[in-house]
């Protein structure tokens, strides 16, 4: 078993033990905690194992008895002798948690899920620009966006003029009749525009088609897309309301603040073990909020 694996084991030991750990607040066995980290202990058991002596390298058999007969140890003092049981604790490692943590875990095992309601901001400052705004210096104006804005206006307004002036041909159109017909194509050309296309064809080509069949099987109607590909854009139409500016966002940054007052009973009544039930309930609680809240100040009144 590697390094890793023996890491692993450690912190698997641990989490298990850490399911245990309203059984060592019971009894006080976190004593040995410190404000900034909660040791929680793991007892240590060594497994039973062979060990040879390098140094003996055996030797020649004396004695009476023969092949086969068994090999009895020599007694030790304090074999099968009655006794107490030993003083000294056994031997522990420790899992070490943050407050955070150790307040996790409690909310976790006690489903508290307490949010802390208290939240001062002790600084601001400024973000990245993702906020935008209509109105800002002008080295700040999100171009990008002003673009896509344009181009999709652009893209809205345009159409295959030369198509629907082959429409304006057609023997018996008039405007009337050939903006009836682009409305009905979702061709975006106003009555204006088709007016003045009129005027400036020659009355000869004013009936150059004889019907709108005949228009559409001579006449190749090219998309936007395609267009746009072919001669490019010549221009965007810009206005001003699309117009955005960036700003810095706003980062505010909070911090969660308690003040836990204590008031100790110092009556008669307040034995020892009263008083050790206390300390080992407001430990564990000094702890907790240690670890929900950012600044946690105590204030004990005895």
């Amino acid at each position: 078993m590697g390094l890793r694996e023996d890491l692993e084991r450690y912190r698997e030991v641990g989490e298990e033990r850490r399911q245990d750990l309203s059984e060592f607040i019971q009894y006080g066995d976190l004593g040995q905690s410190r404000p900034d980290s909660v040791r929680v202990p793991i007892k240590i058991v060594d497994p039973p194992e062979f060990a040879y002596d390098q140094r003996d390298q055996g030797g020649v058999g004396q004695g009476d008895a023969k092949e086969g007969d068994p090999v009895e140890a020599e007694p030790q003092p304090g074999d099968d002798d009655d006794g107490d049981p030993g003083e000294e604790g056994g031997e522990h490692e420790y899992y070490e948690m943050d407050p955070e943590e150790f307040a996790q875990e409690l909310d976790e095992q006690l489903g508290l899920d307490l949010e802390p309601k208290g939240k001062k901001v002790i600084e601001e400052t400024e973000g990245d620009f993702t906020d935008i705004t209509r109105s800002g210096p002008t080295s700040t104006l999100d171009f990008e966006r002003l673009f896509k804005q344009g181009l999709k206006r652009k893209l809205a307004m345009d159409f295959d003029d030369e198509y629907v002036r082959e429409a304006l041909k057609i023997d018996g159109w008039g405007p009337s009749r050939v903006y009836e017909w682009a409305r009905g194509e979702n061709i975006p050309v106003s009555r204006a525009w088709i007016e003045e296309a009129y005027a400036d064809i020659p009355a000869g080509e004013k009936t150059t088609w004889s019907s709108l069949d005949e228009m559409e099987a001579n006449t190749e109607r090219v998309g936007t897309a395609q267009r746009i590909r072919q001669e490019g854009v010549d221009e965007v139409p810009f206005r001003r309301e699309d117009e955005r500016y960036r700003y810095p966002e706003v980062v505010e940054e909070r911090e969660k603040n308690v003040v836990v007052v204590n008031i100790r009973d110092v009556s008669g009544s307040m034995r020892q073990k009263k008083r050790e039930l206390v300390e080992r309930t407001f430990t564990p609680l000094d702890w907790y909020l240690q670890g929900k809240y950012d600044n946690a100040e105590f204030v004990y009144i005895a």
